[in-house]
């Protein structure tokens, strides 16, 4: 069965594939002009904030500076100045050309130093009563003092106690000297000993035997004295006496 067409000669089917790009194409339209719109109140916006900032920069000048723009045709008029300070201004933003455009939060951050720079300065200046530019100029000029001694590894005595070799040198060289202190300890007692030994073997052998004998008797006597009073002076040889009788009852046992 044939399709039925209208009076133009277009099916259904075409007329709504028509209908369909047409609506598509009001709606790419409609975004096109929605976003030229927007960027056009954006630019608006931008110039807007420009303008602010600017005339907030023009109110911010200094008393010497605002002297100098009334005296007028001295050097130059009031107006070039304004321009040469807005072009200065730009330049530090890096809108000028030659410069990359720095981004918002740059510029913030740039701002943030300096006003952390300013907040510093002023402190210094009330506590020490110096110019802030001869601090950091000596700042500076210490740091690359420290910057070439650590470079030539000189061990100068500077206010931090000399740099970090000359720390490690001394304890290193604390350490040789405790060793040797050690094995002159070491060698002192070990001559001690031998002459303690040397010593010994000079006496005869029948003077190390009487010594023996008298240490032996001498213990004797001891055990006995405290045999008869009872006193046992110490734990091993209590010890000692308890083994003793339990050997002697061991035998009776054995032998009965």
């Amino acid at each position: 069965m044939e399709r039925r067409k209208e009076k133009d000669g277009k099916t259904g089917e075409e007329r709504r594939t028509e209908r369909r790009r047409g609506g598509e194409r009001v709606e790419k339209d409609r975004r096109k002009e929605d976003k030229r719109r927007t960027e056009r109140r954006r630019g608006v916006r931008r110039e807007e904030m420009r303008e602010t900032e600017e005339k907030r920069k023009d109110e911010e000048l200094t008393g010497e500076e605002r002297r100098t723009e009334e005296k007028g045709e001295e050097e130059g008029t009031k107006e070039e100045k304004r321009d040469t300070r807005r072009r200065q201004w730009r330049r530090e933003r890096g809108e000028e050309r030659g410069g990359k455009k720095r981004s918002r939060q740059e510029r913030r951050e740039g701002q943030r130093r300096e006003e952390r720079r300013e907040r510093r300065d002023k402190k210094e200046e009330g506590r020490k009563g110096e110019r802030p530019e001869r601090r950091r100029r000596e700042r500076r000029e210490r740091k690359k003092r420290e910057e070439e001694r650590r470079r030539k590894g000189e061990e100068g005595e500077e206010e931090r106690g000399g740099d970090r070799r000359a720390e490690k040198n001394r304890g290193e060289r604390r350490e040789g000297q405790w060793r040797k202190e050690k094995t002159r300890r070491r060698e002192r007692r070990t001559q001690r000993e031998n002459e303690e030994e040397r010593r010994k073997d000079r006496r005869g052998k029948g003077q190390r035997d009487r010594e023996k004998r008298d240490r032996r008797r001498r213990k004797e006597e001891e055990e006995k004295e405290e045999e008869a009073t009872g006193e046992e002076r110490g734990g091993h040889r209590r010890m000692r006496e308890m083994r003793r009788r339990r050997e002697e009852e061991k035998k009776v046992e054995e032998m009965k």
